[in-house]
């Protein structure tokens, strides 16, 4: 049993760093026509979906066999012997799996990480956009000064660091509240951005 526990984390891990794989190779697909890098990203997504259905099911499998063999060692009953049998008892077991806590946080992230980044965008490119939809200094969210001016490159958008993380709370991503902007904003992927001063069309 501890071999197969072993084997089983070990597959785990392997989905991740799979996933994670697949993030660098959409990254890498950057500097592609959008609509090859369009074909990219969704068999990215299909990836990362095919990934963490087999992680589920994995961990399912391992909390399986886990309850099967703790309940037989502690009534010291006799494990089947015919494969009919035993795919019984194993059918019986798994049916209680079905609320089994995955990691579905974690290719969620990853998802989001693929989802919310755009093709043809570099910094220069999200400075020019800023010339263009940033207006004022206020912070689109608390409608106050910006302060501490941070930046989120695949829409160009800029916030107040503060404002944006005290309205995200402990979530990880949240969608631009710039009207009209439809991308997700990974909280981890904001940058500092100390030119929003030279581009702010009303400096005071």
């Amino acid at each position: 049993m501890e071999e197969f526990t072993i084997g089983m984390t070990a597959l785990r891990k392997n989905l991740k760093r799979s996933a994670e794989c697949v993030q660098s190779i959409h990254k890498s697909s950057q500097s592609l026509k959008a609509d090859e890098m369009e074909e990219v990203r969704q068999i990215c997504l299909d990836n990362i979906k095919g990934f963490e259905e087999l992680d589920t099911e994995t961990l399912k499998t391992m909390k399986t066999y886990e309850e099967l063999l703790s309940e037989y060692r502690e009534k010291d009953l006799d494990f089947p012997e015919t494969d009919k049998e035993i795919d019984k008892v194993i059918a019986k077991f798994a049916k209680k799996q079905n609320k089994v806590v995955t990691d579905e946080e974690y290719f969620n992230e990853v998802r989001d990480m693929i989802e919310g980044t755009k093709a043809s965008e570099s910094l220069e490119d999200s400075q020019i956009e800023v010339q263009q939809v940033q207006h004022s200094r206020k912070d689109p969210i608390s409608k106050k000064d910006i302060v501490n001016p941070v930046i989120y490159q695949p829409c160009g958008h800029v916030y107040d660091r503060d404002s944006i993380r005290e309205f995200a709370g402990k979530k990880r991503n949240i969608k631009c509240a710039m009207q009209g902007c439809s991308e997700m904003i990974i909280l981890s992927k904001l940058v500092d951005y100390p030119d929003f001063w030279n581009n702010v069309k009303d400096p005071k």
